[in-house]
């Protein structure tokens, strides 16, 4: 059902000038079946899908930790880095300071052009911990406009395949309960947003944004915060899409933008309250043993 599904919105979307007789009636009829097949491959009961979600994509929630600690870690040794626009605008005493953090980069290979550690500092050459540390400099390429060049980049950029963002989605939609009087990380709304998403399609997205409160003190747990935002991508109705764009596409297919829009990621977790960094870490970490066993 998921390959007749995905082939048939392939075609209604890159080959809708050939006028395929039927497509649009096996589209419809495939849409509801695959809407319920699809999210059932990673478990049938929120329990089954936290234990499949949080095994599918453990590596993952390593890697998303450890960015975490990293992240956190580099603006504690760091003060003015800490402090954000400290040469520019003092923080005010209530505001947020972004590290601009967005997980899900899968990276294969170094690149030639980043910084080698100096001999003597740092783990021994070849490590997993020296290329970790190359790969999140800036490439000098790159530092003309920035002021900070011996800061690291925050960002974290990972592309990953559908049954890890169904599994991810599931793992922090789940995380919450094995543990004992622990709030879940995700809010109602955003837990009706994700009952309401039909399906994960091209570039869908989970953001973790990281915020730090600099005039708490370091070992605060509301120093740091984290907002998680979602969107499903490019999923859209492609007969809904021809529509929109007008009918000299069907005449011309070189007119046609084969391209669905993408929908803006929408927040999952609570906007009237804070979620703590803390609270996020212990949720996930609990994932990561044995693989939850609920």
């Amino acid at each position: 059902i998921p390959d007749i599904y995905d082939a048939v919105k392939f075609d209604l979307l890159h080959n809708f000038h050939m006028r395929l007789v039927g497509a649009e009636e096996v589209w419809r009829l495939a849409r509801p079946l695959a809407d319920r097949v699809i999210p059932s491959e990673y478990g049938m009961c929120p329990h089954q899908k936290l234990r499949i979600g949080s095994c599918i994509c453990s590596n993952l929630i390593k890697k998303i930790l450890k960015d975490f600690k990293n992240v956190k870690d580099e603006g504690a040794g760091e003060p003015s880095c800490a402090l954000g626009l400290q040469g520019l605008r003092p923080p005010a005493p209530s505001s947020w300071l972004p590290y601009s953090f967005t997980p899900p980069t899968s990276h294969t290979g170094q690149d030639e052009d980043n910084q080698k550690l100096p001999e003597g500092l740092g783990p021994d050459p070849g490590t997993v911990e020296v290329e970790e540390e190359q790969r999140a400099r800036l490439n000098h390429h790159f530092e003309s406009d920035v002021k900070s060049t011996h800061r690291h980049v925050r960002s974290r950029l990972y592309f990953t395949s559908e049954s890890h963002m169904h599994a991810l989605v599931n793992a922090i939609r789940f995380a919450h309960l094995p543990a004992q009087d622990t709030s879940p990380i995700i809010s109602g709304e955003g837990l009706a947003t994700l009952q309401n998403t039909r399906e994960l399609d091209y570039l869908s997205q989970v953001v973790f944004r990281m915020f730090e409160k600099p005039r708490l003190p370091q070992d605060h747990p509301s120093r740091y915060r984290v907002e998680v935002l979602f969107s499903p991508g490019a999923a859209t109705n492609p007969s809904e899409l021809h529509l929109t764009q007008g009918t000299l596409q069907m005449e011309d297919p070189a007119s046609a933008s084969h391209a669905a829009p993408v929908k803006p990621p929408v927040p999952l977790t609570f906007t009237d309250r804070d979620v703590n960094l803390s609270t996020v870490v212990e949720l996930l970490e609990g994932l990561l043993n044995d693989q939850v066993s609920v």
